[in-house]
C-alpha cells in the first residue's frame, strides 16, 4: 500500500513540489545575496540582527520581506518577460497588469539592470567641432532635473523630494581641479567589476578571469590612461586587480583601493569603470562618424526608502564626500551635454554607495553594454577624455 501510494505520489505531486522547493531555494538564495550587499557582507548575523535589534545596521525585517518580494517579482515576472521582450520589443512599453481578487498592480520591467580608437594618423584635438548650449540656470528645476539629467531604480523612486536635498545650481558651478605639478599619479582607475565585457570579447567566466589589455572594460581604461597621459599630462595609476566573488566586490574592492589611495597620497581624481547590462536591442551613438557606446554617471546615495516611502540613510553606507561626488558628476554630465549630447545617457541614482566615497573627486562610470562591442567602447574614450579635461580645466 505504500509502496503504491509513493508511486502514486511521484506521478502526480512531486513535480509541483519539486518546482516549489526550488523556487523557494532560488528566492532565499538571491534575497541572501542582496542583504549581503546591502549591510556590507555581514548577513551571516541575520538572526543575531532579526534578535538585537538595536545593532547599527540598515538590516531588519522590513528590509528583507521587501528585498525576499522584490526577488521573487524577479523570478516570475521579469524573467519570463526577458523572452517575449527578445521576440516582442514593442512589448517593453506595455505594462504589465495582475488581477487577483480586485487587487490590480502594475509592474515596471526596467530595461538596465539597478561601464576608441581614433585614426592614429589624424589626431584628434579638443577643439569641438559643435556645441550645444545648456542652460545652467534651469539646474534649480528639480523637475526639469527628474526630466533631463536624473534617474533611478524603482527601490530608490527618484522624484523631485529627492533632488530637492541638493543644490545643484550651486554643485554645478564649483571650481573643480587638479594638481598636476605634484609628484605621482593624479587619477586612479579601478574596476570593481573587471571581468565585464563587451560582445566578441574572451568568453570567460568570473572566477576564471585572466587579464587581458585587449577585451573589456580593461582596454577601456587601458585606452583612457594613454589619452589622459598624452593629452593632459596627467599621470594615471590603472589597477586591474578582480575583486573575486561579484556578489562582494565592492566589499572586497575597497582594502585594496583604500591602501592605494593611502600609498598615493597625490591622487586628486577616481573612477570605477564598468559596462552596464541590457535585454534590449543594441544601443550606439556617432562620433566622427563611427559607432560609439553611450556613457552614464552613476551615484550612490546611501539613502533608501522604508515601507512608508520615507527616505532614510544607510548608516553603515557612510560617504563623506558625495556632495563633491555630484558636483563631479552633474558638471560632466553638462560637459557631455555639451559637446557629445547623443553620447550621454541620464545619470543613475541608486541607494548605495558603490566606490565613490574613499576620494572627493570619484566617479562610477557605465561605458556602453554587454552588446556594444569593444571598438565601439574605444570610441568613446577620447570624447570622455575630453569630458574630464573640461570639467577640470585642463584644456
Amino acid at each position: 500500500m505504500q509502496v503504491a501510494k509513493l508511486k502514486k505520489y511521484f506521478r502526480t505531486t512531486f513535480i509541483y513540489h519539486f518546482v516549489i522547493i526550488i523556487f523557494i531555494i532560488i528566492s532565499v538564495n538571491n534575497t541572501y545575496k542582496d542583504v549581503n550587499f546591502g549591510t556590507k557582507n555581514s548577513s551571516s548575523l541575520l538572526l543575531i540582527k532579526n534578535s538585537v535589534s538595536s545593532l547599527n545596521t540598515p538590516f531588519n525585517n522590513e528590509f528583507f520581506i521587501k528585498t525576499y518580494l522584490d526577488n521573487v517579482v524577479e523570478l516570475v515576472v521579469k524573467s519570463p518577460l526577458s523572452y517575449v521582450h527578445n521576440a516582442l520589443p514593442f512589448t517593453k512599453n506595455l505594462p504589465i497588469t495582475f488581477k487577483s481578487n480586485g487587487i490590480v498592480g502594475i509592474f515596471d520591467v526596467p530595461e538596465t539592470h539597478e561601464l576608441i580608437n581614433l585614426n592614429q594618423d589624424n589626431k584628434y584635438t579638443p577643439e569641438f567641432q559643435a556645441s550645444t548650449e545648456v542652460n545652467t540656470s534651469l539646474l534649480s528645476d528639480t523637475s526639469y532635473l527628474l526630466s533631463n539629467y536624473f534617474f533611478g531604480d524603482k527601490e530608490l523612486a527618484v522624484d523631485t523630494e529627492l533632488l530637492s536635498l541638493w543644490d545643484f545650481q550651486e554643485l554645478a558651478s564649483r571650481e573643480l581641479t587638479i594638481n598636476t605639478n605634484i609628484d605621482g599619479p593624479q587619477v586612479l582607475l579601478f574596476h570593481s567589476h573587471a571581468p565585464e565585457a563587451y560582445i566578441g570579447d574572451k568568453n570567460i567566466a568570473y572566477d576564471d578571469y585572466a587579464l587581458s589589455h585587449t577585451d573589456g572594460v580593461i582596454a577601456f581604461a587601458y585606452e583612457l590612461e594613454q589619452v589622459l597621459e598624452e593629452r593632459y599630462g596627467l599621470e594615471v595609476l590603472h589597477i586591474t586587480d578582480n575583486f573575486y566573488p561579484r556578489t562582494s566586490a565592492y566589499e572586497n574592492m575597497e582594502p585594496v583601493i583604500e591602501q592605494v589611495i593611502k600609498d598615493n597620497p597625490s591622487l586628486q581624481l577616481a573612477i570605477d569603470i564598468h559596462r552596464d547590462a541590457t535585454t534590449g536591442s543594441k544601443i550606439t551613438t556617432k562620433i566622427d562618424g563611427e559607432d560609439a557606446v553611450k556613457i552614464m554617471f552613476v551615484n550612490g546615495i546611501c539613502m533608501r526608502r522604508n515601507l512608508a516611502g520615507e527616505l532614510v540613510p544607510q548608516e553603515s553606507l557612510y560617504n563623506p564626500y558625495l556632495e563633491d561626488n555630484l558636483a563631479l558628476t552633474i558638471q560632466a554630465q553638462i560637459a557631455g551635454l555639451t559637446y557629445y549630447p547623443d553620447m550621454m545617457r541620464k545619470i543613475y541614482l541608486k541607494q548605495y554607495r558603490y566606490s565613490t566615497h574613499m576620494l572627493p573627486y570619484s566617479m562610477l562610470l557605465e561605458a556602453g553594454f554587454q552588446n556594444n562591442t569593444i571598438e565601439e567602447a574605444l570610441n568613446a574614450v577620447e570624447p570622455f577624455a575630453d569630458i574630464i579635461g573640461e570639467v577640470f580645466n585642463l584644456h
